[in-house]
């Protein structure tokens, strides 16, 4: 980008101006005079280019600070003498986990550099939240006449400025300064100006403002807290799994810092992990498969990766299948787990190691058959959960209960599946064929028995009248006789 300073040569000005005083007389001298002499400011030159680089070039660190020096290079055709600068870009994150600080070295030992920026041992602005390096020169150390050139070619070192932190860098990081893109830049006096313009990288220009005539560069590299990086590394864990088992690999480091990270490969797959040595890393293949090394960092990019491993995978049974059929009501135990089951089962699975085959249970339980019907009433049937059938328990009549007079009597009831008692009453005694007769009932054979008791005796005769008559009804001997009358 072009910056155009168009001005007259202050000599042949003063004459012209000498002229305008002896032929222009009045109002419009005064008029034109002032603006005369604003132009007069200016030195009449052809057109030239203004161009500044600015390089933030990165110097060296330690494990908790680290510098770098700001360089000036004039680019273009335009001489540009120094008044101040702007600093301002973002560096990257995560580098520490204590508080960053930063300052001037003020270390620009030339004398007509007056020490710049003579800021002594004061910290120079930071804004922690964006992580910005924030810092505007005083704009009072150089004025027009003390300014020093900024020359072309390797330009000049302004001077160093060191970052430091409260604790240390992460080790092997990078300080990743970039510049702002829309503030910064330089402040100076282009071409014998007595006034300043400011050169930026951003904008347009205007005025006092030369835009888009600053390049800013920073360093690629910004290494923070360098550490020597492993110096070996050996890969070993053979083994034999089961499908779908894992094994650990392990990767013995010599060197750099721990915690190391490591990353080995299959061939297809890359596998990492971040530990101290040695370095184990969980590893499940599918298939038969040998590892070897892809990278080691752990205070840098380690060398001398060696080794390998093959995991060989034995390949898993296949499943047991076991198909069984019971009744509705009984119950299966299955022998692979000991657990019993009532209920139909379908691929029930019990997942073993990759070393031992699944197990799978069918179980179909049929539905229970109708109970027969009973040909007697009093038979019984029981479901045999074995055979799948009702077995016949083959259960007898009931038996006619015990009579308890030999007169009783029982019919069998197919209704009720009982024996009904007939309520008999006991056989009548026989009627008396003689007074005298007596019946005992013999319970034996459930008749009566005729005693065969005798007609009582004929009573003695007392006296010789006596005269006894058998009466039936009364069942004795009535004497009837009376003593004859005396003659």
């Amino acid at each position: 980008m072009s910056f155009l300073l168009i001005k007259f040569n202050f000599v042949a000005m003063k004459s012209y101006t000498n002229i305008l005083s002896t032929d222009i007389k009045g109002f419009l001298f005064k008029l034109l005079l002032p603006l005369v002499l604003i132009l007069g400011s200016y030195s009449l030159r052809s057109q030239t280019t203004t161009a500044l680089q600015m390089d933030m070039e990165w110097l060296s660190s330690t494990s908790n600070t680290a510098d770098f020096q700001i360089r000036l290079k004039n680019t273009g055709t335009s001489a540009v003498t120094f008044n101040g600068l702007v600093i301002r870009g973002e560096h990257a994150p995560d580098l520490t986990t204590g508080t960053i600080t930063w300052m001037a070295l003020n270390d620009n030992a030339v004398p007509e550099w007056l020490n710049w920026p003579n800021t002594g041992t004061t910290n120079l602005p930071y804004i922690v939240a964006s992580r910005k390096l924030n810092f505007t020169s005083a704009n009072n150390i150089f004025n027009s006449l003390t300014a020093q050139a900024i020359p072309s070619g390797a330009g000049v070192v302004l001077g160093t400025f060191r970052i430091s932190t409260t604790s240390t860098w992460s080790p092997n990081s990078d300080f990743g300064f970039t510049w702002e893109m829309t503030s910064g830049g330089v402040v100076g006096y282009v071409d014998g100006d007595s006034f300043v313009t400011s050169i930026q990288h951003y904008d347009v220009s205007g005025g006092t403002i030369c835009g888009q005539c600053l390049t800013v560069t920073a360093s690629s590299a910004q290494p923070l807290n360098q550490t020597p990086p492993p110096s070996s590394s050996i890969l070993t864990g053979d083994a034999t799994i089961c499908s779908g088992a894992s094994t650990n690999l392990s990767v013995a480091v010599t060197g750099g810092i721990s915690p190391y990270t490591v990353t080995v490969t299959d061939g297809t797959n890359n596998y990492s992990a971040t530990g101290a040595s040695p370095v184990i890393i969980a590893v499940s293949p599918t298939a038969t498969s040998t590892y070897n090394i892809v990278s080691v960092t752990g205070g840098g990019t380690g060398t001398g990766n060696s080794g390998s491993a093959t995991v060989t995978v034995t390949p898993k049974p296949a499943n047991i299948v076991t198909n069984a059929t019971i009744c509705s009501g009984a119950t299966y135990t299955w022998l692979a787990n000991a657990t019993p089951y009532t209920t139909s089962q379908t691929a029930l699975t019990i997942i073993n190691d990759g070393c031992t085959a699944n197990q799978v249970l069918n179980l179909t339980v049929t539905a229970q058959p109708t109970e027969p019907a009973k040909v007697n009433c009093w038979d019984t049937f029981t479901f045999n959960t074995t055979t799948c059938v009702w077995d016949n328990n083959n259960t007898a009549q009931p038996t006619e209960p015990v009579h308890a007079n030999c007169w009783d009597t029982y019919t069998f009831n197919t209704t009720t599946c009982a024996w009904v008692n007939n309520n008999t009453v006991q056989p009548t005694e026989p009627v008396h064929a003689n007074c005298w007769d007596t019946y005992t009932f013999n319970t034996t054979t459930c008749v009566w028995d005729n005693n065969n008791t005798a007609q009582p005796s004929q009573p003695a005769v007392v006296n010789c009248w006596d005269n006894f008559v058998f009466n039936t009804t009364t069942c004795v001997w009535n004497n009837i006789a009376v003593q004859p009358t005396q003659p």
